[in-house]
């Protein structure tokens, strides 16, 4: 496993994607991250702490906006969002497939690690 320094934090790289975990500092912005990958994987958290989201997208900063704006269904009634979790990849099929994986029952574990760790 290879380790990448981005912007003083340290995070793991493994097979095509950088692990960006729930300590990312508030003055970091989120264009930065477009430079390594084309396509995000995000888990958001509302603000109220009892509400989780997955999702895919090739632009998260614009993503996060949507969402918090209110223009999901999904999301409008438990605005606003925060961003725990991040996962890049090269491919929009890999970061579709991870999403899926999340949300199936077999992910469920590896989703409540994450959910720990934020």
């Amino acid at each position: 496993m290879q380790a990448m320094v981005f912007q003083g934090k340290i995070h793991d790289v493994w097979r095509s994607r950088i692990v960006v975990n729930c300590a990312r500092p508030k003055g970091i912005p989120l264009g930065p991250w477009k430079a390594f990958m084309d396509y995000f994987l995000y888990i958001l958290r509302s603000l109220d702490n009892l509400h989780w989201y997955i999702g895919s997208t090739n632009n998260i900063k614009k993503r996060l906006g949507y969402h918090n704006r209110g223009n999901s269904k999904a999301t409008k009634f438990y605005k606003p969002w925060q961003i725990v979790y991040i996962e890049t990849f090269t491919t929009r099929s890999d970061a579709i497939k991870r999403e899926m994986f999340l949300k199936s029952p077999k992910g469920y574990q590896t989703l409540l690690k994450i959910k720990r760790g934020c």
